[in-house]
C-alpha cells in the first residue's frame, strides 16, 4: 500500500521520450491506498506534462483532482513566459475531474539539509513542519551510502528532532530518455524545467494522508538572477490540489543573507547544527570542504565570524 506503480503506454512520437525499462513509479513510507485516484496521478502528471508541453503531444488519464486539473493551465502560461523561444504545446486530457479536500492544517517543508532548505526551516520552524527528503532527486536510488548518511544526519540532528520526517523514492531522473534533454537548445531539464513541478507534486498523495495546508519550498534563486529555472514563485505558488497551498520561501534573499539568517539563528538559538551542503563525489566525509560550493558557504561563515 505504500508504492504507486503507473500503467501507461505511450504511441507514435511520444515513445522516444520514455525509458521503457525504468517505469515511473513512487514510495512512500506509508500507507496510501485510501488516497483515491485523482490524488494519486499527480505525482506522475507533475513529470510528464513539461515533456508533454515542450514534445507537443496529450496525456490522458481517467480521473484527476479539479484543482490540479485548473492550476496546470496557468502553469503552461508560466513557462512559456520563461522559454519564449519556444512553443509550447500539448497537455492533458481527463475523463473525469474530481474536487477533493484535505481535511488540515498541517505544514510540510522538502528539506535537503543545506543554505536553502535551513533558511526556509528557520523561517518556519514555530509552524512544526514536517520534513520531507526525496530520494532520486538530488541523490541516486541505488546510491545507499550517501542516503543513509544523509537520513542518519536529519534523524540525528537535535535542532530537527521535533519535526516529523517524510522520506519518498522515486525515480523521477531515470524514467524519461536522453530525448527530452533534447527538448531544450541546451541541457538542463531537471533544473530548468523539472524540479519545482516535480518535488512538489509528489507530496500529493502524502498530503492527503498528513493534512497538509502548507508546503515550503525553498528558493534557489532571487528576482535578481534572470534565467529560465524550474522553480520560482511564479511556478510553485500555482501549483495545488485540494485546495493546498504551495509557498516559494526566501526569493527575496541572497545566498549570503541566508548564511547570515542561519548563523544568527544559531547564535541566538545557542545550537550548533550542520549544514550539508556538498554532494561531491570526492567527498568522504559529511562535506568534502573542498568544492567550489563548500568555500562559497565556508566563506559565507567567516563573514559572519564562525568557524
Amino acid at each position: 500500500g505504500s508504492k504507486i506503480v503507473y500503467d501507461y503506454a505511450t504511441q507514435n512520437d511520444s515513445n522516444k521520450y520514455f525509458n521503457a525499462a525504468d517505469p515511473f513509479y513512487i514510495k512512500y513510507q506509508i500507507d496510501v491506498s485510501s488516497v483515491p485516484e485523482s490524488i494519486l496521478v499527480i505525482p506522475f502528471l507533475s513529470n510528464v506534462l513539461p515533456i508533454a508541453w515542450f514534445a507537443g503531444f496529450y496525456i490522458e488519464v481517467n480521473d484527476v483532482d479539479f484543482d490540479f486539473f485548473e492550476c496546470i493551465k496557468v502553469l503552461k502560461i508560466e513557462f512559456q513566459k520563461q522559454f519564449p523561444d519556444y512553443k509550447l504545446e500539448g497537455g492533458l486530457k481527463a475523463k473525469k475531474v474530481t474536487k477533493n479536500k484535505i481535511n488540515g492544517t498541517n505544514t510540510a517543508m522538502l528539506f535537503s539539509g543545506g543554505v536553502d532548505a535551513y533558511a526556509t526551516y528557520i523561517r518556519t520552524h514555530e509552524k512544526t513542519p514536517d520534513l520531507v527528503t526525496i530520494l532520486g532527486a538530488d541523490i541516486e536510488i541505488n546510491d545507499k551510502e550517501q542516503w543513509t548518511s544523509f537520513t542518519d544526519f536529519i534523524e540525528s540532528e537535535t535542532l530537527l528532532k521535533s519535526n516529523a520526517k517524510q522520506y519518498i523514492e522515486t525515480n523521477v531522473r531515470t524514467f524519461y530518455t536522453y530525448q527530452v534533454e533534447l527538448l531544450l537548445k541546451d541541457i538542463g531539464w531537471w533544473g530548468k524545467v523539472q524540479h519545482g513541478l516535480s518535488l512538489i507534486g509528489s507530496l500529493a498523495p502524502l498530503s492527503l494522508i498528513k493534512g497538509y495546508q502548507d508546503i515550503f519550498i525553498a528558493s534557489s534563486y532571487t528576482d535578481q538572477i534572470d534565467i529560465a529555472w524550474g522553480s520560482t514563485p511564479q511556478i510553485d505558488e500555482k501549483i495545488s490540489w485540494s485546495g493546498i497551498k504551495v509557498h516559494h520561501d526566501g526569493y527575496e534573499l541572497k545566498r549570503q543573507d541566508k548564511v547570515d539568517l542561519i548563523t544568527k539563528f544559531s547564535s541566538d538559538a545557542e545550537s550548533n547544527f550542520k549544514l550539508r551542503v556538498c554532494y561531491s563525489e570526492l567527498r568522504n566525509a559529511f562535506n568534502c570542504s573542498a568544492c567550489e560550493k563548500c568555500y562559497r558557504t565556508i566563506l559565507g561563515l567567516i563573514l559572519n565570524g564562525k568557524d
